[in-house]
């Protein structure tokens, strides 16, 4: 425990108090530089530079002042973690030193409280950004021990996994981390549904980086169904060899002896179903082999569609294409 200052440094912090709140920065910057002269392990001299500095606009010495403040008490978890909020909140031109020094704060509160899920986050967001993939994902899976069903992090996880050049070995573990969240939102439907279609996407894209394409097809099929309601017609999941299930009409649906014309609104199915889900599947099937398959997805004619519509309105009639 740092020893209390002594009466001299007392009565000098508070002539620096004086001069600060009266807006006389450069007495208070003489006044408390001298008070570190004296004893430069006054904490309380270096957070008030620290404030000081920031008031004159000169964020990187009022971040190092904050910094030298934390060093002088190592076991203030709160400390660290104020130092690397205000390096991420200050970025400037020197974004890498910054980010560095946000690194540097939340290793230290790590070290201070190994527990701390704050600054594991926290951590784990700057290597993110650092391009630090693999400890980014480290720490990312830490979290989620704690907060397993916190999408946000399960996002991060997911976008780490498929950016690093690891993609076989990491990719599982976001895998498991978006399932165990899928399966956390199917058992409790009173909680209401958090995951929007684009969770989807990135769940089936895991899937397709490490070429698992008709897991990805299964998935991308089974969580719509769930999401539009209709998860009781589970017997299709026994149709994977191709997607009738998301067809433009009933044709092919017929043919499937458990399905019921008219149990579920037609818009359930494949009006319903998200187009870049529609190309997924397409895209999908074409790395199977299964060109006849994705070929029989309305998906070219919709965008066609789309398309004369965007050069009409455009062009004023004008059909381009």
């Amino acid at each position: 425990k740092a020893a209390k200052p002594r009466g001299d440094i007392t009565a000098r912090l508070s002539k620096v108090n004086q001069a600060f709140l009266s807006g006389d920065y450069s007495r208070a910057l003489d006044l408390v530089f001298e008070v570190i002269r004296i004893n430069a392990e006054t904490h309380q001299a270096w957070t008030t530079l620290s404030s000081i500095f920031r008031e004159q606009g000169d964020l990187s010495k009022a971040l190092s002042a904050m910094v030298y403040a934390a060093h002088l008490r190592p076991k203030d978890v709160s400390g660290w973690l104020q130092c690397a909020s205000f390096a991420l909140d200050t970025i400037g031109d020197d974004e890498a030193g910054n980010l560095n020094t946000a690194r540097l704060c939340y290793s230290a509160a790590l070290r201070a409280d190994h527990t701390n899920i704050d600054a594991r986050l926290g951590k784990g967001l700057v290597c993110h950004r650092q391009g630090h993939l693999a400890a980014a994902i480290s720490d990312y899976k830490t979290v989620l021990k704690h907060r397993p069903y916190d999408l946000e992090i399960v996002r991060k996880l997911a976008e780490a996994c498929l950016d690093n050049k690891q993609a076989d070995t990491a990719v599982p573990s976001a895998i498991a981390a978006y399932k165990r969240f899928f399966d956390h939102e199917k058992s409790d439907p009173s909680a209401g549904m958090q995951a929007p279609w684009h969770d989807i996407g990135i769940y089936v894209d895991l899937f397709a980086a490490t070429g698992r394409y008709q897991d990805a097809i299964y998935q991308a099929k089974s969580l719509s169904r769930w999401l539009l309601g209709r998860d009781a017609e589970a017997f299709w999941d026994n149709w994977q060899s191709d997607d009738r299930e998301w067809d433009g009409d009933d044709e092919r649906r017929l043919y499937v002896p458990e399905y019921t014309a008219g149990a579920w609104s037609p818009e359930l199915y494949g009006q319903s179903f998200p187009w870049d889900l529609r190309a997924r599947l397409a895209i999908y099937r074409f790395r199977l082999g299964d060109e006849d398959e994705a070929m029989v997805s309305d998906l070219v004619m919709r965008l066609s569609e789309m398309l004369t519509w965007l050069n009409r309105d455009i062009y004023g009639g004008l059909i381009l294409c």
